[in-house]
């Protein structure tokens, strides 16, 4: 499958701005994307983070590869990321690395982005209860309230292309496509559509790419959601639990308020499959791979959240041994079975459900 994996280089001191975001839910955090112009377009860089958990250059991989293919067989108005080296960006942010993606800027003249969150927030409804959600990676989140909602019911066009941007980040095995993750457009107040899916970083064919056990069980996790009605979150506090699901289980309700979108994205799903089948996909460095750990980002936290040199210097000696070299010819080998073996899953399971 033809994927460009060119690295773009750039100077963070040539930049038009910088944007700044502020994660909504109880657990709040400061982000800060660079802004460029570049090819008569305004383009986001993407730096990857040394604090965020389980980050690596795969993730960066993870946005290229899942942006083309959306772009491709599901979303023509999906934006394709590209690799990017930036220089100097750590003279501001040291927290950041000089690896990441660059995207062309989605939010059009006039236009707001608001995130799912951010609306219900702002406009409660009762049916649809987010008080006290937090943002937890590697979990599947419970939508199926969200359809009982006045506002979903009163706009069925962005109904309908909400199901079929969760379908699709349920095809990319997303652990972490949470309620701040859609994105509305908004006018005034109003809004008026869903802007094109962003953030494909959290694929599960790409996290642990390091630790062949852990990328098996949270893989393996994306399957036994697929059929599973059973929900387990032991792990988490009471008042939190309510907020996980299993796919299985926002499936059941997609499949029966929204069948005709189901079926639009099997039909999709299938050429896309097909696709795969004859042309593979294959993962190229070009010079951006650097040695990695899925656990770096704990040296990140000790050193810039919580400031403790100490224990960020011991991580580094201890975690020095550790860096990880990937084969990218045997990590394409696994993605692409991982992504036709799941493919067909999710086919199957959603046609299963239309036929109940």
């Amino acid at each position: 499958m033809q994927i460009s994996y060119n690295v773009r280089k750039i100077d963070y001191r040539n930049r038009l701005r910088n944007l700044d975001v502020q994660a909504q839910s109880n657990l709040k955090s400061d982000k800060f994307f660079p802004v460029f112009y570049i090819d008569g377009k305004e383009k986001i860089f993407k730096p990857l983070s040394k604090t965020k958990p389980l980050s690596t250059p795969y993730f960066a991989y993870s946005e290229v590869v899942w942006s083309t293919i959306l772009n491709r067989f599901f979303d023509s108005s999906t934006p394709v990321y590209e690799l990017a080296i930036i220089e100097h960006i750590e003279d501001d942010f040291e927290s950041k690395y000089h690896h990441g993606v660059l995207v062309d800027n989605i939010r059009q003249k006039n236009e707001d982005l608001v995130n799912l969150y951010e609306y219900f927030r702002d406009y409660p409804e009762d049916v649809f209860n987010i008080k006290d959600y937090i943002n937890y990676a590697l979990e599947f989140y419970d939508y199926r309230d969200l359809f009982e909602t006045k506002f979903m019911k009163s706009n069925l066009v962005v109904a309908e292309r909400f199901v079929y941007q969760l379908l699709l980040s349920y095809l990319k095995c997303d652990l972490n496509y949470h309620y701040e993750n859609p994105l509305f457009k908004s006018v005034n107040g109003k809004v008026i559509d869903i802007a094109p899916m962003i953030d494909h970083e959290f694929s599960g064919m790409f996290l642990f790419i390091d630790d062949s056990l852990l990328h098996n069980l949270y893989f393996g996790k994306s399957i036994r959601s697929l059929f599973s009605h059973h929900l387990v979150v032991s792990n988490y506090p009471i008042d939190q639990q309510r907020f996980f699901s299993t796919i299985s289980q926002n499936l059941d309700v997609i499949s029966k308020k929204y069948p005709n979108v189901c079926k639009f994205f099997l039909s999709k799903l299938r050429v896309f499959l097909n696709h795969l089948e004859e042309n593979p996909i294959f993962l190229e460095d070009n010079g951006y791979l650097v040695p990695f750990h899925s656990f770096n980002y704990e040296i990140g936290e000790q050193l810039y959240k919580k400031h403790n040199l100490e224990e960020a210097e011991r991580l580094r000696v201890e975690k020095s041994s550790k860096q990880f070299v990937s084969n990218i010819q045997e990590v394409s080998n696994i993605l692409n079975k991982e992504i036709y073996v799941y493919g067909n899953c999710l086919e199957k399971e959603i046609t299963r459900k239309l036929q109940k």
